[in-house]
């Protein structure tokens, strides 16, 4: 049984007994979206760091795995390392997909979350191959935008380099939001905590940082 707290979401019920592996790639897909993350947070640092493709994050993709994909495709593309789990939110339980873990964590590098269309999924609610994938979370920070920013980035960095939206409650945590990009950082909630301040835009401590991205649609 895999148990890991996200925010307001628990990860449980591992329904494959496959281990997880590497992420896989997509070179031929990411050159011919690469054009498309040009912006995203280049504002953050004078000199652009190098993010290789496979580790792009990107307006509705991570590396090769990307927003509306479906099911089928992220089978075939992750083979035996897609673990199947589900979420439990707001007593519920919600079919999704993990990959990877993050190093020295329990924390999958990346939640895949599938939504199905009316007679797309089975019977009994499971997601089928016509499935898509409608958001991403990505716990890896070894992801980044072109402007170098992702995971364990201080709030700071993203509110001068990113064009922030909103800062406030999210259904995982604390997030800021960057809706020109389809992004929620979430941010450290127990770092916010501790300085009893209310979490607003003016008021997190640019020393914060991020503990997770999603990626939306």
């Amino acid at each position: 049984m895999l148990s890991v707290a996200l925010g307001t979401m628990t990860v449980g019920c591992d329904r494959s007994a496959s281990s997880a592996g590497t992420l896989a790639e997509n070179s031929a897909a990411d050159s011919a979206h690469s054009s498309a993350a040009d912006s995203t947070g280049s504002a953050a640092s004078t000199s652009t760091p190098v993010i290789d493709s496979t580790h792009l994050l990107a307006p509705g993709r991570a590396g090769g795995v990307r927003v509306g994909m479906t099911v089928g495709a992220v089978r075939a593309m992750f083979g035996p390392a897609l673990r199947e789990v589900t979420l439990q939110r707001g007593g519920e339980d919600f079919p999704a997909y993990a990959v990877g873990k993050v190093q020295g964590t329990t924390l999958p590098a990346l939640m895949l979350e599938p939504l199905c269309e009316e007679g797309e999924d089975t019977p009994k609610g499971e997601p089928t191959d016509h499935c898509r994938i409608w958001r991403i979370t990505v716990r890896d920070p070894g992801f980044r935008t072109t402007g170098g920013l992702g995971v364990g980035s201080p709030y700071g960095a993203i509110r001068t380099g990113a064009p922030l939206s909103f800062v406030g409650p999210n259904p995982m945590g604390i997030a800021a939001t960057v809706e020109a990009w389809q992004m929620n950082f979430l941010l450290d909630g127990e770092a916010i905590a501790a300085r009893h301040l209310p979490a607003r835009r003016e008021t997190i401590h640019d020393t914060v940082r991020v503990v997770g991205i999603q990626l939306y649609r």
